[in-house]
């Protein structure tokens, strides 16, 4: 290609150059704008107005690509001028719907249909087709994101209809899946699916999973809004993976907040919960203090319908605070987006300004250099001095927030200390009285019937089992934290005592990685009792002569596996007690799965949990 720039003719060596600038556009800016501007200078040396458009067009597409957004105007708008001089209409016709594309990018709308309409008129009377569905897309976009739901339906609707007339499959999908999106807000819940499901299946058709992720998030929100949970559930969760894959923080946030919502219409409060605290973390990330909020507004709501008011109260304050903070940020963004449309309608005037050649308009302009740059060193102190007001405010909400979490876990230890000695001192007492007078009635019954001495004997027993549950469970209220470590010696303790009291040989093998790793002490004490249910069944019923607990992990779980080689049972006429439905509970409470299966010999029982959902 290099090599072709001095040879072949003069139109064939000005291509070779907008060919070079269009292949760095993604990979080389300065090369892009490098080769671009020698565009504009061959084109000015062989004196050809239509060469010149185009390489303005081009040169402003590098400077719009990199998001140089001034400078993209400028280009535009001298290609555009090369392109009237010339008066080829759907060149024109095309740079005005590029300047709309750049005042679009640059949030000034009322701007952007100026140029998208002008653009529109001029396709329409040369019945270009395509050109017109691409405008039409375009001005569906603008009123979209000013909220005009009703225009935007009706030149997305416009452009579907014209796409459907073309062999451009990309652009009947791009349009299926405007519709899809813009029904939602009309409540056309059965129309936007049967889009959404369209533009799906073109975006795989034609190769474009980075794609697929927005109809399939407008398909989750459309199941989600029918209350057709299972189908939503499925649906965000896909859509949240392939956003994760090519890296869309916002929409991961957006659509985690989604999903955390539909968990919460259908009462799983701990799903919600930790879908809201993931949409919270990626959006923080993100800096999207909008998703922050919202997530904020999600968690005090599952709290409080779950009666854990302590945390409600807290994400209720942030939400609140967070709220308020917004405000302030929009009556921030909107004065300095008046100073912005000020600078660029001078840079405008500056312009065309420059484009005069008198002596007296040469004038004007040094006279408005000057005024710009006062203007722009005002606006510079202007913004500096608001950007230190926002930070010192978001700091000070940041400080606020640290306190009321500090406050908060104060007094939940607190609470936590006083509820362990009231079980310690009250409810400890009375079982250690229960287990003297039993112990005091057998005494006194020695020489009556073993039946009664036996019966006596295992209320004892009960009542020291149910002393020490009682003490794990103090414990685990006392730590806001456990480690594996910690656990693993609760674990080994249990599993001592138990093969005291019987012939069972024990073996236990946990994963080093694993002794550093923290819990919750709700999920440390889901963890211990389900191993310790399971160690008890097998005592219990197996009629085993070994018992092994192993603990491991991989990249992406948790696994904790009892086994033994006792007499198993029959998979086909099993019936879930209480031990094992309680197991099965707690592992759904820990968002993981509980699988009992037959070995040779023996049973074997698993719980494995996503290491996500985990602390």
């Amino acid at each position: 290609m290099l090599r072709k720039l001095n040879t072949g003719t003069v139109k064939e060596r000005f291509k070779n150059l907008v060919k070079i600038s269009d292949a760095y556009t993604q990979t080389d800016y300065n090369k892009s704008i490098q080769y671009a501007r020698a565009a504009v200078e061959y084109a000015r040396k062989v004196n050809d107005k239509n060469f010149e458009g185009e390489a303005y067009n081009v040169l402003a597409n590098g400077f719009q690509f990199h998001g140089k957004l001034d400078s993209a105007l400028i280009y535009h708008q001298k290609s555009l001028e090369a392109r009237k001089a010339i008066g080829g209409k759907k060149e024109i016709a095309d740079s005005y719907n590029n300047l709309g594309v750049a005042y679009d990018t640059s949030g000034k709308y009322r701007q952007a249909l100026s140029y998208y309409f002008a653009a529109l008129k001029i396709f329409e009377d040369l019945a270009a087709t395509p050109q017109v569905a691409m405008t039409c897309t375009n001005i569906g976009i603008v009123y979209k994101e000013m909220k005009d739901y009703t225009k935007a339906l009706k030149y997305y609707n416009k452009a579907y209809l014209l796409y459907q007339k073309t062999t451009d499959d990309f652009g009947k999908t791009v349009s299926a899946g405007n519709m899809g999106s813009i029904l939602i807000n009309f409540n056309r819940y059965k129309e936007s699916l049967s889009y959404s499901k369209q533009a799906f299946a073109g975006y795989q058709k034609l190769g474009y999973e980075t794609y697929t992720a927005y109809p399939l998030s407008n398909i989750a929100v459309v199941y989600d809004s029918l209350h057709v949970f299972e189908e939503a559930e499925k649906a965000y969760r896909n859509s949240i993976i392939l956003h994760q894959k090519f890296e869309n923080t916002f929409e991961i946030a957006n659509i985690s907040c989604a999903f955390a919502n539909c968990l919460y219409k259908q009462n799983k409060l701990t799903e919600a919960v930790f879908w809201a605290k993931r949409a919270e973390q990626v959006a923080t990330e993100a800096e999207q203090f909008l998703l922050v909020v919202r997530a904020y507004e999600i968690l005090a709501k599952a709290y409080r319908k779950s009666a854990d008011y302590k945390n409600a109260s807290l994400y209720a304050e942030k939400y609140a605070s967070g709220r308020d903070h917004l405000f302030e940020y929009e009556k921030t963004k909107a004065s300095f987006e008046l100073e912005t449309v000020y600078e660029t309608a001078k840079k405008e005037r500056e312009l065309l300004a420059q484009q005069a050649k008198t002596e007296r308009r040469n004038i004007t302009i040094v006279a408005l250099g000057t005024i710009a740059a006062l203007s722009v060193a005002l606006g510079f102190l202007f913004y500096r001095q608001q950007k230190i007001k926002n930070r010192q405010q978001l700091q000070s909400f940041e400080l606020q927030t640290a306190l009321q979490q500090i406050e908060t876990q104060k007094r939940l230890q607190e609470q936590r200390e006083s509820i362990s000695r009231d079980l310690h001192d009250n409810i400890g007492a009375q079982l250690t009285f229960i287990i003297s007078s039993v112990n005091n009635i057998g005494f006194a019954f020695k020489n009556s019937d073993d039946k009664i001495l036996r019966k006596l004997k295992s209320v004892a027993d009960f009542t020291k089992s149910t002393i020490v549950e009682l003490r794990d469970t103090i414990w685990a209220m006392n730590e806001s934290h456990i480690s594996f470590d910690q656990l693993k010696l609760r674990i080994l303790n249990f599993v001592e005592k138990a093969s005291e009291m019987s012939q069972v040989a024990f073996t236990f093998s946990i994963d080093e990685d694993l002794n550093a790793r923290t819990f919750t002490a709700i999920q440390g004490m889901n963890l211990y009792r389900i191993i310790q249910e399971a160690v008890n069944n097998s005592l219990k019923y197996a009629e085993a002569k070994s018992i092994a607990v192993s603990v491991y992990q991989d990249e992406t779980q948790l696994t904790i596996c009892i086994s033994d080689d006792g007499r198993g049972f029959d998979m086909k006429e099993i019936t879930l007690g209480n031990g094992l439905l309680n197991m099965e509970k707690r592992a759904t409470e820990l968002l993981g799965t509980f699988e009992i299966s037959n070995k040779n010999p023996g049973t074997q029982l698993c719980v494995r949990f996503p290491k996500t959902q985990l602390l």
